[in-house]
């Protein structure tokens, strides 16, 4: 395990440490990844986040392709409302920022929403407007929308 995964390691209780992405009817795979990645459920207890915060379900640590990267996971089981996906993915996004990396690292940013019903078209076109951009570092990138099911190496390129 590299450095900058096992620095967010030491700082996730054993408990918040997920092995896979499933919530609410809704799944990614970690087929055809290259490295193993390390995953932080968001909705552990033991992580020193308000209960009355908002939160993204989980948040991936990778060092896929020999680049640190860190992805904002929503699952949601039906439709997405861009407004509230966008809100629980920055939450998690500061959670990580303020809590878990270092100020000195270079990392790939990716926020991504995870559908288990129908991918609408409207949807991946309302993501894309500059009100739900995801705020990391010095910028803001569009949320990713995905199908449950498929593997976390689509987000990681």
């Amino acid at each position: 395990m590299s450095n900058f995964l096992e620095e967010i390691r030491e700082k996730v209780p054993e408990k918040c440490q997920a092995r896979r992405c499933k919530k609410e009817g809704c799944s990614l795979t970690n087929t055809q990844l290259q490295s193993t990645p390390f995953i932080v459920d968001m909705d552990c207890d033991e992580l020193p986040v308000p209960p009355d915060q908002k939160r993204c379900d989980y948040i991936l640590f990778s060092n896929e392709g020999g680049h640190n990267w860190m992805v904002p996971i929503e699952m949601k089981k039906g439709s997405v409302d861009p407004g509230e996906v966008q809100k629980q993915l920055q939450a998690g996004t500061n959670f990580a920022a303020s809590t878990l990396l270092s100020q000195n690292v270079a990392i790939k940013f990716k926020p991504l929403a995870v559908c288990g019903g129908t991918l609408k078209r409207s949807i991946s076109q309302e993501l894309r407007k500059s009100q739900y951009k995801v705020g990391f570092q010095a910028g803001k990138r569009e949320i990713v929308l995905r199908r449950s099911g498929k593997s976390l190496a689509s987000v990681l390129t």
